[in-house]
């Protein structure tokens, strides 16, 4: 009793050290104290008893005791391996008791005081047997708050990191949040979810409601229910809706897939949308596109305020601003610009602004204001150009309507092709209104006949069926003259300025004011200036010369050039062959001036001849 009396005014005990001692998921650890008796360093064998409380005071007893006989101490230093199991360190603090006595006596232990705050090291063995605590999850905290939760379960652990607020729903397995949250009760942005196996990366008030799906981050982030396998990288205000799986936005702000849209992908920018039913859209980026419901496979690339609308399948707009696609308009294609419409099935516009394509399978390049709505029409550019029917074509220029089926207007202004093949290469206000007829180009000109082509000049027409104007016109300084006209079925007028080509086969080479009336078949004027052939003398020539005249009914006659030379009426086969002011009167067929001045075979003096010189008169027969 001597001796337990100067252990217990004498003794004290002081923590050296501690370690885990044991071997993985063991709950045994090391413990190293000093012991001082009478003022010296104990040295000998001890009998130590250890408990363990949850308070410094309290009389709570949480383990123990244990008791360890005959321990040695050594110059007052000794070690003893206890085991208190590992229900006991569940992250409360805890104090160890310590009792001694002497060895050789088997009386009571002197309790030793204070108690032992226990250091940290112990606890190691509430980390290595986790698995073990039951349905507890595991909070790890920093500065006393909550850094990280385990929750384990029988299929797979939820790992929640960031703010204390983060969670995952009840009954959900595979969660994990990596980190992020608000913890406020101010602005309660927490990151939730609420599914298994889904994830959030960081941010702030994103929620993971889909089977495996998962937000990278950003702020108030949604992928809403059944949106299976989704997933949302990042940015503001994104959301994924119902049933809408396997479905993925990048990021951005504003976007949302609606649901029921599986396989649908918004890659970024901002408050683009793809509405319910749009399996397998895209809307690569841009602000404020729209993928309407029902439009299976369609791509919007970017740009601003481009629209496909309902059940327009398998289109595409690349990008630029307030383009659209109607609705039903499927396989169409906006390749850019600005205010394009595709109006009807595989139409297509390359570019341009507020061109306007309604034709089934019709296409327009690109320029501005044009219109394509014929089935397979094409505008290749230009501006204010129309084609209108069944494979009609404007390659470029302004204001130019090609209204025929498979009509062409190359290109110019003001140009008019209005029957089934007729075209207009190029120039200024032609029109082209009869089946393949033709201007080649120029200004003002007409083709009105079947097969007719006026070649180019100006003020030009060909009004006969096949009938050619070669070129030339009118005198444009005064706006008041005419051009050249093929009137009559393959007539021709080659060039020169004011001729008239009124009969079938009639020929016009050039010159100026030329007229082969109707009727005057297979007429010809090789040139020159205000020569005449009239009404049914047909298969007459005037070769040349000015003012030469072949009045009516007078077939296969000739005047070879000269000036002021006429053929009367009914002198049919009539000749004269140059000079001037020659003629042969009514009723003189077969008669024949050579040439000369101011000869003159009368009225009815049949086969009758002047050879030449001035003067000349042969009297009626």
């Amino acid at each position: 009793m001597k001796v337990q009396r100067r252990l217990a005014s004498c003794l004290w005990l002081s923590l050296l050290s501690t370690s885990l001692h044991a071997a993985p998921l063991g709950t045994a650890f090391t413990y190293q104290g000093r012991l001082i008796d009478g003022g010296d360093a104990a040295t000998g064998s001890y009998d130590l008893q250890f408990s363990l409380f949850d308070d410094v005071t309290n009389v709570t007893q949480v383990a123990g005791p244990l008791t360890l006989e005959d321990v040695s101490v050594t110059n007052g230093l000794f070690t003893v391996l206890l085991d208190f199991g590992s229900s006991v360190f569940t992250g409360e603090a805890r104090w160890l008791e310590i009792g001694v006595r002497p060895g050789t006596n088997n009386g009571s232990f002197t309790t030793l005081v204070p108690r032992q705050p226990l250091a940290p090291a112990p606890y190691a063995i509430n980390a290595a047997n986790l698995m073990s605590f039951g349905a507890q999850p595991l909070d790890i905290k920093a500065n006393g708050v909550r850094a990280l939760r385990l929750e384990g379960n029988a299929t797979s652990p939820n790992l929640i990191g960031g703010s204390p607020g983060n969670f995952a729903a009840p009954g959900v397995v595979g969660a994990v949040i990596s980190g992020g949250g608000l913890a406020s009760a101010v602005f309660p942005y927490t990151n939730s979810v609420t599914a298994d196996y889904g994830s959030v990366g960081g941010g702030l008030a994103n929620t993971v409601s889909g089977h495996a799906s998962a937000i990278g981050g950003g702020f108030a982030n949604n992928i809403q229910t059944d949106a299976d396998y989704a997933t949302i990288g990042g940015g503001f205000a994104n959301n994924i809706f119902v049933n809408a799986f396997r479905s993925t936005i990048g990021g951005g702000a504003g976007n949302g897939i609606a649901g029921a849209s599986p396989f649908t992908t918004i890659s970024g920018g901002a408050d683009n949308s793809i509405a319910s039913f749009s399996t397998n859209a895209t809307i690569g980026g841009g602000n404020g596109n729209r993928i309407d419901s029902s439009a299976v496979n369609a791509t919007i690339g970017g740009g601003q305020a481009n629209l496909i609308q309902a059940a327009a399948l398998n289109s595409t707009i690349s990008g630029g601003t307030n383009n659209s696609i109607a609705m039903l308009a499927s396989d169409s294609f906006i390749g850019g610009g600005a205010e394009n419409s595709c109006l009807n099935v595989y139409t297509s516009i390359g570019g341009g602004v507020a061109n306007t394509n309604s034709g089934f399978w019709s296409a327009i390049g690109g320029g501005i204001f044009n219109s394509a709505s014929g089935e397979e029409s094409t505008i290749a550019g230009g501006q204010f150009n129309t084609a209108s029917d069944i494979a009609s074509t404007v390659g470029g220029g302004e204001g130019n309507v090609a209204s025929a089926q498979t009509a062409t207007i190359s290109g110019g202004y003001d140009n008019h092709a209005t029957a089934y093949e007729a075209t207009v290469s190029g120039g200024s206000q032609n029109q082209a209104t009869a089946q393949a007829s033709v201007v080649s180009g120029g200004e003002s000109n007409s083709s009105t006949n079947s097969y007719a082509t006026v070649g180019g000049g100006s003020y030009n027409w060909a009004g006969g069926y096949a009938s050619t104007v070669g070129g030339g016109g009118g005198n444009i300084a005064f706006l008041t003259s005419l051009g050249n006209i093929a009137s009559g079925d393959w007539s021709v007028v080659s060039g020169g300025s004011q001729n008239v080509a009124s009969g079938t086969n009639s020929t016009v080479s050039g010159g100026n004011s030329n007229t082969i009336e109707q009727d005057a078949n297979s007429s010809v004027i090789g040139g020159g200036r205000s020569n005449q052939i009239q009404t049914n003398s047909f298969s007459s020539v005037v070769g040349g010369g000015e003012s030469n005249l072949i009045q009516p009914n007078a077939d296969h006659a000739v005047i070879g050039g000269g000036d002021g030379n006429s053929i009367q009426n009914l002198a049919a086969h009539a000749t004269v062959g140059g000079g001037f002011l020659n003629v042969i009167h009514s009723g003189g067929f077969n008669s024949t001036i050579g040439g000369g001045l101011i000869n003159h075979i009368q009225t009815n003096s049949f086969d009758s001849t002047i050879a030449g010189g001035n003067a000349n008169v042969l009297p009626t027969n």
